[in-house]
């Protein structure tokens, strides 16, 4: 009852200073003293409906903008998540892909030979190629002494050939000049 009657003095205070709304003018009998307390009960009546109309729009315009506030709060929110959720995927698909970058390094790490390993390798390679050199040099001076030898008994043999020749053929030459020498001596 308090609340009441402070609301009505309040709204009394407020028509006093605001202007007379529209309908107030179908009440002209308020400005006159012979207004009755009846018709100031209605008046107030009147403007408190309107009042409450007016607060109870303002409720609801504020609850709609407040309810589409948190429409719209509720749709960025799932918006921020779907994105997060996103952004979460590619980062496990990009280290994944990272990972199994890692592992081929670790598995070709484990497959390919040390740098020392391969010098021990290329040593031991230039080694036997080293003797392979030395045999096959060995093998051609072998075969070029032995070319040689040959090529010497055969000129030798060559040689021995040629001195039997003019050795047989001053020989028979000999025996021949001697026998015309004889049979020119004997008259012949």
């Amino acid at each position: 009852m308090v609340c009441s009657v402070t609301r009505a003095l309040l709204l009394v205070v407020f028509l006093a200073i605001a202007p007379a709304p529209a309908f107030a003018q179908d009440h002209a009998d308020i400005a006159t003293p012979a207004c009755d307390l009846e018709c100031l009960k209605a008046v107030v009546a009147e403007r408190d409906r309107q009042y409450t109309q007016r607060f109870d729009a303002a409720d609801k315009a504020v609850a709609a903008a407040l309810a589409a506030q948190h429409e719209a709060t509720a749709a960025a929110f799932a918006a921020a998540n779907t994105a997060v959720v996103k952004a979460e995927t590619a980062n496990e698909k990009r280290l994944d892909s990272v990972n199994e970058f890692r592992a081929q390094l670790k598995d070709q790490a484990a497959t390919l030979s040390t740098r020392a390993e391969v010098t021990v390798q290329f040593k031991a390679m230039e080694d036997k190629v080293a003797a392979i050199q030395q045999l096959v040099t060995a093998a051609e001076g072998r075969g070029q002494g032995a070319n040689n030898l040959w090529i010497l008994i055969l000129g030798g043999l060559g040689l021995l050939v040629v001195a039997a020749g003019i050795f047989l053929r001053t020989g028979a030459t000999t025996k021949e000049s001697a026998r015309y020498l004889a049979d020119r001596a004997a008259g012949n």
